[in-house]
């Protein structure tokens, strides 16, 4: 059997011609019975993979366990960005190069991405005589998934048999904040000399987040002399 420049088998009875057809298959003619099989891979055009459609296309694959040829449905890089986690988390990704057959393997490992700050939230006192004279950020932290502001606040109080409160704002789109206590300074005043109160200065710790709620308690509810105190916390917000 010998194959003619024009493409045909000859094996001394009926010839076979095979033609190279459009669409990537081969025209194996006997005469009766002409069956396609793919052509040669050198002879087919090149497609990119973001022009792969994933609901028509095909890839040939091995089936080792049923030793056969077997189709599977095309695979193609995501076209589309990822999606934020969050209300507050306006981060877009990057798709990359889509028309590369690169995927990264298991143990690749992603940057760490800090959120975008939201607005620094507002203290609110409460109580009797309680005033906030000034408010001084220490600084402001951003990871992957929370943000952490840490901050001072300078305070006044009257006498007063109320409980003095601070209370910390939730933000949209975060989990309740978490509250700690770093530290208080009193300045000046003592707010209960008769219940055993040091007088001032004093770096006692006079401040209390109860059940680690949104308030913040300051010293005592009986206070018989005007105090000026410093607060400082952290406050953690935890995207939702």
């Amino acid at each position: 059997m010998s194959l003619t420049q024009n493409g045909t088998l000859n094996g001394g009875g009926t010839p076979t011609i095979l033609t190279d057809q459009a669409n990537g298959l081969l025209l194996v003619d006997n005469g009766s019975t002409p069956q396609e099989a793919q052509r040669p891979i050198m002879e087919l055009p090149t497609l990119v993979l973001s022009s792969v459609d994933t609901n028509a296309d095909w890839f040939d694959v091995w089936d080792s366990s049923a030793a056969q040829m077997v189709r599977v449905p095309a695979m193609r890089p995501s076209l589309a960005n990822y999606l934020a986690d969050g209300i507050n988390d306006t981060r877009t990704g990057d798709i990359g190069t889509t028309t590369s057959g690169i995927y990264a393997v298991w143990n690749h490992i992603h940057p760490i991405i800090a959120i975008t700050a939201p607005a620094q939230p507002v203290i609110v006192a409460g109580g009797t005589g309680l005033v906030i004279v000034n408010t001084v950020i220490n600084s402001t932290i951003t990871e992957e998934e929370c943000v952490t502001f840490s901050m001072t606040l300078e305070c006044t109080q009257t006498v007063s048999n109320s409980w003095n409160t601070l209370t910390v704002p939730s933000i949209a789109g975060y989990k309740r904040p978490i509250v700690t206590i770093s530290g208080t300074y009193r300045s000046n005043g003592n707010p209960n000399l008769a219940a055993g109160w040091t007088n001032a200065q004093s770096m006692a710790i006079e401040a209390s987040n109860y059940f680690n709620s949104n308030t913040i308690y300051l010293n005592l509810p009986s206070r018989t002399q005007a105090t000026t105190i410093y607060v400082s916390f952290h406050i953690k917000y935890v995207i939702a």
